[in-house]
């Protein structure tokens, strides 16, 4: 159950007074796999719509997508309150990868 999964894990970040912009910093960190945003630029000629699809959020994600040059992102999204306290989650799609291939068949 991805809501109770989902529950506890913005409970740990509560209990343990871990903010947004502490995610934010985390992921900023973090660099693309190698060749990726490459391999991104070079297919935009061959496939100019590329769609990525991720059960990751928007809010502390988006360092990421900078760093891949801003790629078309299906995404979740979080709740945060005005001090920056994950409060919960919002689903773009319930079963969005499954439903996305199919859609795009």
């Amino acid at each position: 159950d991805y809501d109770k999964l989902m529950k506890y894990r913005i409970d740990v970040l509560r209990k343990n007074n871990i903010k947004l912009q502490d995610m934010r910093d985390v992921v900023q960190d973090l660099e693309p796999l190698a060749g990726a945003r490459e391999f991104l630029e070079w297919l935009k000629p061959i496939v100019p719509r590329v769609l990525l699809l991720t059960d990751t959020f928007e809010e502390y994600a988006m360092p990421m997508f900078e760093k891949l040059g801003y790629p078309a992102v299906f995404c979740n999204s979080l709740t945060v309150d005005p001090d920056g306290t994950i409060t919960g989650h919002t689903l773009r799609l319930k079963d969005q990868k499954r439903r996305a291939v199919e859609a795009f068949q």
